[in-house]
């Protein structure tokens, strides 16, 4: 069994363990001699006066198995590590949080610890833009039940110190052996907000600047179309 070149039982055998103890041992042992991995069981036999008389060897081959969980492993490994790693806030949610990466600490300024067992709604502004409050969005089925594979949708969250934080949320259901689950993967577009408000404002200074001039002033493409006149414009040309 292990190979014409073994000089006796490899390390952690359980033969011989039962000779020492006289209780059933098992071990999970590769042989080396056909690259394959068992687990053995051995189980004593007593003679009449309950000595240890024979050993019952039994080896069954989880090669497979073994090969599996290992693919699994290396699985979740690689999960895991795109899941810390990711610069956009995961969550893990089944009506409550069940796991957070470092971003969604970052993000919403708790621990996991602070973060995982609570409510979503707990991190989010008690009324949405669009007048929607957290407990109208949990009771929309929505990806949740099936309705749709996933979704996506603009949501307000409040940080620790209070601090809002505009984001884009994909939300969608994953089936996991513990059942389904939803995963939330929030984009922080905050920064994109304030420029986008900026840009709009200096517009609207601008727009009211060349509105009151005096001077005609207009706008144009490179074939001369007007994409802009100023009221000026109107005034001393007469034409709309």
């Amino acid at each position: 069994f292990h190979g014409a070149d073994s000089s006796g039982h490899p390390e952690g055998c359980p033969f011989e363990r039962i000779k020492a103890g006289g209780q059933p041992e098992s071990s999970t042992l590769q042989v080396s001699s056909s690259g394959r991995t068992f687990l053995v069981t051995c189980a004593p036999v007593p003679d009449e006066a309950g000595d240890l008389w024979r050993v019952i060897h039994t080896a069954t081959d989880i090669t497979g198995l073994k090969h599996a969980d290992l693919a699994i492993s290396e699985s979740e490994a690689r999960y895991r590590t795109m899941f810390e790693t990711s610069t956009d806030a995961i969550l893990l949610i089944n009506g409550t949080i069940l796991d957070c990466n470092r971003s969604a600490e970052r993000l919403l300024g708790f621990t996991r610890a602070e973060i995982v067992g609570h409510d979503p709604a707990e991190f989010s502004f008690p009324v949405q833009p669009g007048g929607t409050t957290p407990e109208e969005a949990a009771a929309d089925p929505g990806p949740a039940a099936g309705a749709e594979p996933n979704r996506f949708f603009p949501w307000q969250y409040r940080k620790g110190d209070g601090t809002l934080i505009e984001t884009n949320v994909s939300l969608t259901p994953v089936t996991l052996p513990e059942g389904r689950r939803l995963i939330a993967i929030i984009r922080d577009v905050t920064a994109k907000k304030q420029a986008e408000e900026a840009i709009r404002k200096s517009e609207a200074v601008l727009r009211l600047i060349t509105d009151s001039a005096s001077d005609m002033v207009w706008l144009s493409d490179l074939d001369l179309v007007p994409l802009y006149v100023s009221p000026s414009v109107v005034r001393l040309r007469g034409f709309t």
